[in-house]
């Protein structure tokens, strides 16, 4: 459980243990409720921001004291925690309330497993609070005895558990022998503490006056043990007062809610307080005010203990680690107290004595570290040393050798004043350093000198010209070494620019020459080289250009590859060769996309070409280029004016439209407008005349001594005419005429049938046949009639009056 944070203070942990119904949530109710004051100034407040399960269940606790109810234990198996505040002494004591159900006693289990449960539990607990409640005057309650008996026995397995780690039970232990109103048979009790009281007389059963107060109910609970009445309570008293030193022990009578009255309901009996706000309770406040002293106590015993121990230590003055964990454990102890209390000036003095010990430590720490640096700083120093010794006097040593020995005499003779103190002052001084490094440079530049004189290799000498000046860059041989080095540079340009020079392609001396140029930009071969690689790009250059013009030649893209080649410069013999390729090859391409565009008919493409071909710069057509563009453009229009005429012939006024807008000669535009007019004429109503002209029986139709044919246009009878005998299969003409006005685009509904008489009788169904067409679709149209029987006969339709179209020649002429 986690208590709620308080800066600088501590939040003191007490855990109530006792069996289920020992009376935890009647002393957690009283605390929170109304109360008494205490005469002593005891107090203490529920602050409600601790746990929030915790909060409500004491609130739902307090509603059942307040209605005369017995309240809700708490649920077995969940630890609830609720915070209060004591205050005592001048301060206050933040507490933290830990309600352990009784399972932590559970019979289930053995004394051993209930002891590692209580262990486990009192692991961050500054208190332990033992619930054992006094028994009902008069009644036999064996279930209390085992209850106590097995705290009892749980408390003895945890004193051997602690004993087999050689330690105690560092922990303030209190012994609540709480509903101590169980053991007055009072009436009537005033506010108890320093007045008198009416106490019945043990002997006579008379009430008297007797003083009801702390001290003398402790007494006469010391008393009760060796009585008849709390044997049991005696037995766990003896095993928790042996399990803690005697200070860290103590038991207290408490009556959380006062003196109550039996009231028996249908399914039970129970206790409630007679008094309510405020409740007349007994002895509440002080058990938990002594464990918190304690509890502050025994902190302040432990770190003095601590202290003393770090100050018997032998050796405790040399030894060089601080204990700062302990130092702020007593900084933090001191915060508990106010200034003005002995317990803080006590705190203050054990503090003071770990703070000097710290700073001591500490102080003891740093010399030691300073020292051991300095010594293995010395342990290094005699090391290198050696070894500069070695490398000087050894003839074999390696210019890298001598090298780093130079440069450590060198740091050593420049280093700091702290630096290499304890080598300085009892080996080797700064001014012994200084002249030893002298000597060292002047032997080794004469080592140097040597491959400088007698290399024969001008390669050779300019290396140890260069290393000669690294080491020594002002020597007496300074002079000498430039020169090798110039010498060698002169001759690494000339072998350089033959490698240029000697190249097979000319990419291959651009490459050369340009890594020529990167290590001599000035020499006089880099104008040379410049112009190698000037050359070199202008052909790549070139060869690009000459790509890309190809790949727009290819893909027909003309005007563009005409326009890069105008704008191409200078003007070379490879550029005038081009050009003067250009008509040929554009024109064949232009015609081949001419044809292509004719054989998908897709002439505005073609002549969007012809027009971008008009506008190639004059520098690249000729007259023959001229042309050829204008019997292409006149080959397109005719393929186009004979397309455009194919679709005309449909005669649909969108395509007849179509031609005269777009088409590029016009060549069939007179009989084409003439249709067109005819349509237009024709768009108005008209007077026409419907023919039933034939009729073509089925195989099922017998001979009809008489026959009646209807036929309506539009829902309008216009035919209604009766003929003679038929015979069936046989193609009988009918004309039967009627007269309807209509348009000839317009769509009209005909429905017709055959209505006849036959060998079973009249008025037969010999055929309908209903169909939505246009009225230009009339002439010459078949209608399919169905009878009963879904047989299927034959009704020609003629129709007259409309006028007569114009004609269209079939085929377009050039």
């Amino acid at each position: 459980m986690k208590s709620s944070p308080r800066k600088n203070k501590k939040v003191y942990r007490i855990a109530l243990y006792g069996h289920s119904g020992s009376g935890k949530t009647c002393i957690l109710a009283a605390l929170a409720m109304e109360r008494l004051p205490h005469p002593n100034g005891l107090s203490c407040i529920w602050l409600t921001s601790g746990q929030e399960e915790g909060r409500k269940w004491l609130k739902d606790a307090i509603n059942a004291f307040e209605n005369q109810q017995v309240p809700a234990p708490n649920p077995t198996g969940r630890h609830l925690s609720f915070e209060f505040s004591f205050s005592a002494d001048g301060r206050d004591y933040p507490v933290e309330m830990i309600d352990y159900a009784g399972e932590l006693v559970n019979p289930a289990l053995s004394d051993n497993e209930n002891a590692k449960l209580l262990v486990e539990h009192l692991k961050g607990m500054d208190a332990l609070l033992v619930l054992a409640p006094a028994p009902r005057p008069g009644e036999s309650d064996s279930k209390l005895s085992d209850d106590l008996l097995a705290i009892t026995r749980t408390f003895r397995s945890l004193c051997e558990k602690v004993g087999e780690h050689r330690t105690q039970l560092d922990i303030p232990v209190v012994m609540l022998v709480n509903m101590w109103d169980r053991m007055h048979g009072l009436k009537f009790l005033a506010p108890e503490f320093g007045v008198a009281a009416t106490l019945p007389d043990s002997d006579s059963g008379v009430h008297s006056s007797k003083q009801f107060n702390m001290e003398n109910e402790q007494q006469r609970l010391q008393q009760l043990f060796y009585s008849d009445s709390l044997l049991s309570h005696r037995s766990l008293y003896n095993a928790l007062r042996n399990s803690l030193p005697e200070q860290d022990f103590a038991v207290f009578p408490v009556s959380a809610i006062g003196f109550c009255e039996k009231v028996s309901t249908d399914s039970h009996q129970f206790e409630r307080p007679k008094h309510l706000k405020p409740l007349h309770s007994f002895g509440l406040e002080d058990s938990f005010v002594w464990a918190l002293r304690r509890r502050d106590q025994l902190d302040i015993a432990h770190l003095e203990n601590e202290a003393n121990q770090l100050v018997a230590a032998k050796l405790s003055q040399w030894t060089p680690w601080p204990r700062l964990g302990l130092l702020r454990q007593g900084k933090a102890l001191l915060r508990r107290f106010p200034r003005s209390s002995e317990l803080y000036k006590k705190t203050h003095v054990i503090v003071h004595q770990l703070r000097m010990s710290f700073w001591w430590r500490t102080s003891m720490a740093a010399v030691y570290v300073l020292s051991a640096a300095l010594i293995a700083e010395a342990v290094v120093d005699a090391t290198r040393y050696r070894s500069v010794n070695a490398a000087f006097h050894d003839p074999k040593a390696s210019v890298e050798q001598l090298q780093r020995a130079e440069k450590w005499l060198e740091d050593y003779h420049n280093s700091s004043f702290l630096r290499h103190r304890v080598y300085k002052a009892f080996k080797l001084s700064t001014k012994t350093a200084s002249a030893e490094l002298d000597a060292f440079r002047l032997g080794r530049e004469e080592l140097f000198v040597q491959p400088l004189q007698q290399s024969t290799s001008v390669e050779q000498k300019a290396k140890a010209a260069q290393d000669y000046l690294q080491a020594f860059p002002n020597g007496k041989h300074r002079a000498e070494a430039v020169k090798a080095i110039q010498v060698y540079e002169l001759h690494q340009q000339e072998t350089d620019w033959q490698e240029v020079m000697s190249a097979d392609t000319l990419k291959e001396k651009a490459k050369y020459a340009s890594n020529y140029l990167k290590k001599y930009p000035y020499n006089d071969y880099a104008v040379d080289a410049r112009s190698i690689i000037a050359e070199e790009s202008n052909k790549r250059t070139w060869e690009d250009f000459k790509k890309t013009y190809n790949a727009l030649i290819k893909e027909g893209d003309l005007s563009q590859a005409a326009e890069s080649l105008v704008r191409r410069t200078p003007e070379t013999p490879e550029l005038r060769e081009l050009k003067n390729s250009f008509p040929k090859q554009a024109m064949d391409k232009l015609s081949q996309k001419v044809q292509d565009s004719i054989s998908k008919n897709q002439w505005e493409t073609g002549a969007k070409e012809l027009d971008n071909a008009s506008l190639w710069p004059s520098a690249l057509t000729n007259e023959n280029v001229q042309k050829k563009i204008r019997e292409l453009r006149e080959q397109l229009n005719e393929s186009w004016d004979r397309g455009l005429y194919q679709t005309a012939l449909s005669r649909i006024r969108d395509s007849l439209e179509t031609y005269l807008a777009q088409a590029p000669i016009g060549k069939m535009r007179d009989p084409v407008e003439n249709y067109l007019k005819y349509l237009t004429d024709n768009n108005e109503p008209l007077d026409l005349e419907l023919e039933l002209a034939h009729i073509v029986w089925n195989d099922d139709v017998s001979e009809k001594s008489k026959t009646r044919y209807t036929v309506l246009v539009n829902g309008k009878n216009i035919i209604d005419q009766s003929s003679g005998k038929n015979e069936s299969g046989e193609l009988m003409k009918i004309n039967a005429r009627g007269n309807f006005t209509a348009r000839l685009s317009e769509e009209i509904n005909l429905h017709t049938s055959v209505i006849g008489d036959g060998f079973f009788g009249k008025n037969v169904n010999l055929g309908v046949g209903d169909i939505n067409l246009k009225v230009i679709d009339l002439e010459g149209y078949l209608l399919t009639i169905k009878d009963e029987k879904q047989k299927e006969s034959k009704v020609l339709f003629t129709l007259h009056g409309k006028p007569e179209a114009p004609e269209m020649p079939t085929e377009w002429v050039r």
